[in-house]
């Protein structure tokens, strides 16, 4: 493959990289167990209107457009939610500091538990260089709706696969508990 395939196929492989991601967080959120409203309920988020677990769907849907609009329609659109979604996890995290409160960050679900902090604000301008590239990098420009299509559906599938991956160890953990439950109890 000479230089000018390479060059159009990077854009893709990033595009993918973090379609895969914004996919796999945001399907996370909506398992049986959401432990991310626990997650909102340590920031503060408990109002009458915004209850976690509407803030835990309403972030879910924000990552999943996020993936729509950077995997499909690219420029300002997947740029722009780059920006929102990357700063609010910036703030979320800059409030988990500036509070002093270890909260588990659950971004993706069960996978981990390190807490909600200073990898999120250090994580922004990594943010920002990937909208940016959006932007700026004529190889994200132009490219056909079947190029952009197959790297939605390479992201969906990675996401897939690490989503069964998580949730599968999950809804074990859950049958157990509630069979030893059911098993106390008779």
């Amino acid at each position: 493959m000479g230089s000018t395939g390479q060059s159009q196929l990077w854009p893709e492989v990033l595009t993918a990289f973090l379609g895969a991601i914004l996919l796999t967080a945001s399907a996370t959120k909506l398992v049986p167990e959401p432990r991310f409203a626990g997650t909102l309920t340590a920031l503060g988020i408990h109002g009458r209107w915004l209850t976690p677990k509407v803030a835990t769907t309403l972030l879910a849907g924000a990552e999943l457009l996020a993936f729509l609009g950077l995997t499909l329609v690219r420029g300002w659109v997947g740029a722009a939610s780059l920006i929102l979604l990357g700063s609010g996890f910036a703030a979320a995290g800059l409030i988990a500091i500036r509070r002093r409160i270890d909260v588990p960050c659950n971004c993706f679900g069960s996978i981990g538990d390190k807490s909600l902090g200073w990898r999120q604000v250090a994580a922004w301008p990594v943010w920002l260089g990937a909208a940016s590239l959006l932007l700026v990098a004529p190889e994200f420009q132009g490219q056909p709706i079947e190029l952009r299509l197959l790297t939605a559906a390479v992201a969906a599938s990675a996401a897939v696969i690490r989503v069964v991956w998580i949730i599968v160890p999950m809804w074990s953990r859950t049958v157990d508990r509630r069979l030893a439950s059911l098993r106390g109890s008779g």
